[in-house]
């Protein structure tokens, strides 16, 4: 099962949710955008100092565009003082790339030009195979008109048709007549309607460097009703699920772990796990125990996924 969300649904009739609430009047919609909480390398460092921060590491792919058109004086964006910048952004698995766009800004008047941008991508990190680049200015008068040379002109700079396949991919932005370089946002999309071919062959190498790791470790829950049986109840019933940590397997049931064990006496019960981002899920474990001589039996579990916190798609459902 491959899905991307921030919400979980399960039903214990167990429901679990899993919630993401996004705040910001600049955000943008992430759907279909594979760069987006992704990690990336910058080089040379940023160093126009107006804009530069502790933030330039995460900037560019949070989903969120800056308020103000004067990108170089805003926090939120990132900015050198040269001849070219590298952004390598790494997706966490290969990909089949069909579009990167690059948020900017021209601004004549300071000698800020828009620049020329190359899009190559890589499997492996190490060899990159250019996909496309595209003058900036060219691009601008394309889709706009010819540039203002007395105005501020944000813009994003489409790369498409990419026909790229990778894991990473690197953004070379090369300054155009100026000698500066802003950004606030790159995009990367994937492809739709590949080949079932070039499908398998992805499959095939993700299967090889694919690594799992719990999404919800540490993460915050809620639950529908609280926590009421006595043998297993105490403060830290509002950490134990997401801790990384089972029950003692040297005691004879779950519920004789009070440091490790939830429980209920429940026909019905919700909990709501916030991933605080969408993540692509691949799937879920519930860990329990049934000891039917005492009442105990497995419940069934129902699974839903959600982007919004409001509208569920059930997606699977588990029946003892």
């Amino acid at each position: 099962m491959r899905l991307s969300a921030c919400m979980i649904l399960m039903t214990q009739t167990l429901k679990i949710y899993m919630i993401l609430i996004v705040i910001g009047v600049c955000s943008l919609s992430t759907a279909g955008n594979i760069a987006y909480g992704k990690s990336y390398t910058l080089s040379p460092a940023p160093n126009y100092p107006l804009c530069k921060n502790d933030g330039d590491m995460k900037e560019l792919t949070d989903g969120k565009r800056v308020q103000s058109k004067f990108m170089w004086s805003d926090p939120g964006s990132v900015g050198w003082g040269g001849a070219s910048a590298v952004i390598t952004i790494d997706l966490g698995k290969i990909y089949p790339v069909d579009e990167v766009d690059f948020s900017t800004v021209c601004a004549q008047g300071t000698d800020i030009h828009f620049p020329e941008i190359l899009v190559s991508a890589s499997e492996d990190g190490v060899h990159f195979d250019l996909a496309k680049k595209i003058d900036g200015s060219s691009a601008y008068e394309k889709a706009v008109g010819p540039v203002d040379p007395h105005k501020v002109n944000p813009f994003t700079i489409s790369l498409k048709n990419l026909n790229a396949v990778g894991r990473y991919v690197r953004i070379k932005a090369v300054a155009n007549k100026g000698s500066y370089i802003f950004v606030d946002e790159i995009e990367v999309k994937e492809a739709n309607g590949i080949s079932s071919e070039l499908s398998e062959s992805i499959m095939e190498k993700n299967k090889v460097q694919h690594t799992y790791s719990n999404l919800a470790l540490g993460k915050k829950y809620t639950w529908s009703k609280a926590p009421n049986y006595s043998l297993t109840n105490n403060a830290n019933d509002n950490v134990k699920l997401s801790d990384g940590k089972h029950a003692d397997e040297n005691l004879p049931t779950i519920w004789s772990d009070k440091n490790a064990c939830v429980g209920w006496a429940a026909n019905e019960l919700e909990i709501v796990f916030d991933l605080e981002k969408i993540e692509p899920i691949d799937a879920i474990y519930y860990s329990t125990q049934a000891f039917p001589r005492a009442n105990v039996f497995l419940p069934t579990i129902v699974v839903g996924v959600s982007n919004d916190g409001t509208k569920f798609k059930q997606v699977a459902v588990w029946t003892p």
